[in-house]
């Protein structure tokens, strides 16, 4: 579950991704592909000026068109954690895009 939370989380309160994922009982592997995309977000954001960001439904939209979805479906094992899964996704990306 850890490995599922931004570093950013405060570790004196309350996660709220953490509370919500406890509670919801989503499988995991769901949780997993929804970080997934919330990390293809940022790094899309990240050096993006405001004008060119992305909201969370164009991630979405993108990480399905682009196969990053149906890649997902491949790498996916239980127990892997989500940054090695998200990884192999762009890597095998960059690898195809060569």
């Amino acid at each position: 579950m850890d490995d599922l939370c931004h570093k950013d989380c405060p570790s004196d309160k309350d996660c709220i991704l953490k509370e919500f994922l406890i509670h919801a009982h989503i499988s995991p592997r769901l949780v997993i592909q929804i970080r997934c995309v919330q990390t293809y977000k940022d790094e899309i954001n990240k050096n993006a000026p405001p004008h060119m960001q992305i909201d969370w439904n164009e991630a979405l939209m993108r990480w399905v068109t682009m196969g990053y979805a149906a890649q997902f479906a491949d790498v996916y094992e239980e127990g892997k954690k989500y940054s090695l899964i998200y990884q192999e996704i762009m890597r095998k990306n960059q690898q195809e895009m060569k």
